[in-house]
């Protein structure tokens, strides 16, 4: 590593952790079914990766010069910036996802209840003197 570059291990964790975000922001907007379990596996997993080369660069970090360290620090900092405005605009959408969620499954409920509506009045006035079995 010299002086003034991240570790290509670390810019390829960024690098996968953005991808992630900007794929299931994407599925989001577009309204696309999505399988949540997949979601947080791919999230969880590409987190701790970048986690853990974080937690490298900072071991080299504490042994490089001043003027090294910080250039490294500013670099980490404007990337995890970037991470963090994507994670509140996928925040956004995944509230806009769970409304829609909670509006359908309110209109399922509506419609329920409709249908037990109709069992109700069509037993009412079902043929009492017929035989039903044939």
């Amino acid at each position: 590593m010299t002086a003034y570059t991240l570790p290509q291990s670390l810019i390829t964790a960024f690098a996968d952790f953005e991808n992630i975000q900007k794929k299931h922001l994407d599925a989001f907007k577009a309204g696309n079914q999505l399988d949540l379990q997949k979601y947080i596996f791919e999230r969880s997993h590409a987190f701790e990766d970048l986690k853990n080369r974080l937690t490298e660069v900072y071991k080299i970090q504490k042994q490089a010069s001043a003027r090294a360290a910080a250039a490294i620090t500013a670099a980490c900092r404007e990337r995890l910036a970037y991470i963090l405005a994507m994670d509140k605009l996928l925040a956004g959408e995944m509230n806009n996802y769970r409304r829609g969620l909670a509006s359908r499954l309110k209109q399922m409920g509506q419609g329920r209840q409709a249908f037990r509506g109709y069992g109700k009045t069509g037993a009412m006035h079902a043929p009492r003197f017929l035989n039903k079995a044939g």
